[in-house]
């Protein structure tokens, strides 16, 4: 389960210009670093792999809508080195300062480049993997199963299809099903995916992955 911070540590963003900025992925991704930490920019730049002009337009952006603060100075010959911080812990973006019509768009626009990066890595990987393997063809399938149902998969032929779960090929998997659940082994299937969230989202030594998780009764 998600640790909640106290009251205290939270704020609700009052201004559109602070809903814009918090809605942005980006922007989220450059305030995080501030987030109840005094730092530098060239710190965070370093951290980021951006370029420091790049940030501090950001920043300044974060400080217009005060979203940050500087937190000191230490001088230097010539212009002092800043350090800033988040103005709290957590932000609350009510959907009523949003500029989207729906809950949804925003959810969607939310997801919208995730989705791009992970269909981006996963054609590029499957491919190159495919090609390494001999196929000189790239396609997708749609069949019916010996169970009667019709399925669609991405493929390397008609009957090749791409068999990711073999120990040399990567690790990706992209699948939407839709199956039938009553309301016990709904919350069950929720809670185990909301486990399996937990135990990976720690930060390890290896290289960096990209998991896409959802469920939702459809009406």
């Amino acid at each position: 389960m998600t640790e909640v911070l106290p009251p205290s540590d939270w704020i609700t963003v009052q201004s559109p210009q602070a809903a814009k900025l918090l809605s942005s992925i980006e922007m989220r991704q450059v305030l995080g670093p501030f987030m109840g930490k005094s730092r530098t920019l060239k710190g965070v730049a370093e951290e980021l792999g951006v370029d420091l002009n790049w940030l501090l337009l950001r920043v300044r952006k974060l400080l217009k809508a005060g979203l940050l603060n500087v937190v000191q100075e230490t001088p230097r010959a010539g212009r002092a080195i800043k350090h800033y911080q988040s103005v709290a812990l957590g932000f609350f973006v009510p959907y009523t300062l949003t500029r989207f019509e729906t809950p949804e768009g925003w959810m969607l626009e939310d997801y919208q480049s995730r989705e791009q990066e992970l269909a981006r890595c996963t054609m590029q990987l499957g491919s190159r993997w495919g090609h390494i393997q001999g196929h000189s063809t790239f396609g997708k399938r749609f069949f019916l199963r010996q169970d009667g149902l019709l399925e669609a998969d991405f493929a390397f032929g008609m009957t090749e299809p791409a068999e990711l779960l073999e120990e040399d090929a990567p690790a990706i998997l992209s699948a939407f099903i839709y199956t039938d659940l009553d309301p016990e082994s709904a919350k069950a299937l929720q809670r185990e995916l909301a486990e399996l969230v937990a135990r990976y989202e720690r930060k390890g030594t290896g290289k960096r992955h990209l998991l896409r998780l959802g469920l939702s009764p459809v009406e």
